[in-house]
């Protein structure tokens, strides 16, 4: 009891303080292993598209820049096994999409994720490692589906592994600090030859890391639209531009969403760098004990 008679927030309390901030924490027991081959991905996001014909490739080297840093995520949630990308921004912390952690269709957290970089096409892995925390913003929890709009704006979310397994593998060099990288203008999204990449779920094909490049359609306060191809798994993915002379990689966005004419994704600006910033430093991240 304290001092003034209120009672302290039992762990039920603070799990659901928990939950309307956008955090959770996730099972870390071993999964079986899966071959990633086959998969067939529901899809909460919308039509992932292929504009035209499909211009995406198989990355045929995934230890070479700027791909070691490409994670493929195996997510269990409630009724659902999914795959889903996203990008090392910390040797033990991922940027991917809000929905890849939450579920607005059935208002629940992910139950556990395992996370590898470096996947061949043999299905091998460079390394693997489980989600034990995930943050994403309040507003998209407060959602109130997947049909809710205001959801796009809020589409982004951080991983935190239970190990550095994947940093180590990938190496220090290799992992893009986007957290301190200042965003992109109109005018550089605009003359940006950009790349999105990921893990996309092809019917009956193994889930590989694919490549698409590709411009700018138009954007939209948040948004970024292009014609570059998805499928579903590919959310979380980033979407960049790569210098080959610096090696250095300018984040534009994670990818969330297809469309029949455009694919889209949630735009990194400074709201999205904010935010990152604040997770990064442990506001509001600490883990039930």
């Amino acid at each position: 009891m304290t001092t003034s008679g209120a009672r302290r927030p039992g762990l039920i309390t603070a799990w659901k303080q928990r939950q309307a901030r956008g955090q959770a924490t996730l099972d870390t027991a071993p999964r079986p292993k899966f071959d990633f081959k086959g998969f067939e991905q529901p899809n909460e996001t919308g039509l992932e598209a292929i504009i035209g014909n499909d211009d995406s490739v198989i990355v045929p080297d995934t230890a070479n820049a700027p791909w070691r840093p490409l994670v493929c995520l195996r997510i269990y949630a409630p009724g659902e096994d999914l795959v889903g990308s996203g990008i090392l921004i910390r040797p033990d912390v991922i940027l991917t999409a809000a929905h890849n952690v939450y579920r607005l269709g059935t208002k629940a957290y992910a139950t556990s994720i395992v996370a590898h970089v470096g996947k061949t096409q043999t299905g091998v892995a460079g390394a693997e490692a489980y989600a034990k925390r995930v943050q994403c913003p309040p507003e998209y929890v407060a959602c109130s589906g997947p049909n809710d709009s205001k959801r796009y704006a809020y589409d982004f979310a951080l991983i935190f592994l239970n190990t550095d397994a994947l940093g180590r593998w990938t190496k220090p060099e290799h992992i893009p600090d986007i957290a301190a990288q200042t965003p992109m203008t109109d005018a550089e999204m605009r003359a940006a030859h950009l790349t999105i990449a990921g893990y996309p779920c092809y019917p009956n094909a193994a889930i590989v890391l694919r490549k698409c490049l590709g411009n700018v359609i138009s954007l939209a306060g948040d948004g970024l639209y292009y014609d570059m191809d998805s499928m579903p798994g590919q959310s979380g993915g980033p979407v960049f531009r790569y210098n080959e002379t610096t090696k250095k990689l300018a984040f534009a966005g994670v990818h969330t969403t297809g469309f029949e004419t455009e694919n889209r994704a949630r735009r990194y600006d400074a709201l999205m760098q904010k935010n990152i910033g604040a997770w990064l430093g442990g506001a509001g991240s600490k883990a039930i004990a």
